[in-house]
Parts: C-alpha cells; sequence; structure tokens
C-alpha cells in the first residue's frame, strides 16, 4: 500500500464521478454531490463493521464484512414502514448499479489504505485469505445486482 495507490483510487474516483452522482441522484430522489455521497457511503462503517477497533488483514476482508452488513440491513429494512428512510436501505438500492458499486469499493479501498498509511498498520492477510474474501465480495455483490 503506497500513497501512489491512493492517488490512483482517488484518480479513478475522479474520473468517473459525474456518472455516479447523476445516478445516485435519480436512486435517491434529490441532488447527491461529492461530500453527501461519501457521507453515505462511509457513515455507517463505525455501526456495520466496527471500523474502528475492528482489525481487518486487507481490505477485501473489510469489504466482505461491510458488504455483508450493508445487505442484512437492507433485508431488515425492505418489509418495514418508509424503508427509503433508512441509510441501509437507501445503500442497497444504491449499491444495485454496478457504476455505484465500483466508485463504493474504489472509494471504501482509498479510506482504508489511507487509515492504514497513516496508522502505519501493515495488512497481514495471506494471498488464500484474499482469494476467499474476493469470491464472498462477488458473491455479496450479485445479491445487490438482484434487488
Amino acid at each position: 500500500m503506497t500513497y501512489s495507490e491512493i492517488q490512483s483510487l482517488s484518480n479513478d474516483l475522479s474520473a468517473i464521478q459525474p456518472v455516479v452522482l447523476q445516478k445516485a441522484s435519480s436512486v435517491l430522489g434529490r441532488e447527491v454531490n461529492e461530500a453527501s455521497l461519501h457521507g453515505i457511503l462511509g457513515g455507517k462503517n463505525a455501526t456495520h463493521v466496527n471500523s474502528g477497533s475492528t482489525y481487518f488483514s486487507c481490505f477485501e476482508e473489510f469489504f466482505a464484512y461491510w458488504l455483508d452488513a450493508m445487505y442484512n440491513d437492507y433485508l431488515r429494512r425492505k418489509g418495514g414502514k418508509n424503508p427509503m428512510e433508512h441509510a441501509g436501505y437507501r445503500n442497497a438500492k444504491l449499491l444495485r448499479d454496478i457504476e455505484i458499486m465500483n466508485y463504493t469499493e474504489k472509494f471504501l479501498k482509498r479510506t482504508f489504505l489511507r487509515k492504514n498509511v497513516n496508522d502505519q498498520k501493515k495488512t497481514t492477510a495471506s494471498q488464500g485469505n484474499i482469494q476467499k474474501f474476493t469470491a464472498k465480495i462477488s458473491s455479496l455483490k450479485q445479491k445487490f445486482y438482484s434487488i
């Protein structure tokens, strides 16, 4: 994990951001800007995956837990009264879109890397663990795409 990797993710995010903001605005029925989108995507990290105190061996582990928590929150909310009032339900609706999912993954990875660089932490995941979490991420993404 290097500063150049973080910068590369920032460049990728900037390139796809206009389309993602437009799509997010359409899904949510209101104007969404960069700050509000980042708040929507990163606002539940501490709630769903306890990202402040939980050690994740790699980004893939964090993202798999994050997606799983978001999907479970969606399942809890979807049958209730006014589900769009709940962040977990709105996030799931956003993540149905492949471009928003791609943006979300890059945004959360950049955040994860920044935190680890700033905290001078090293990830310890083996290639096998990374592959295991990557497979779980793929499976979870398919659940969102079918919502």
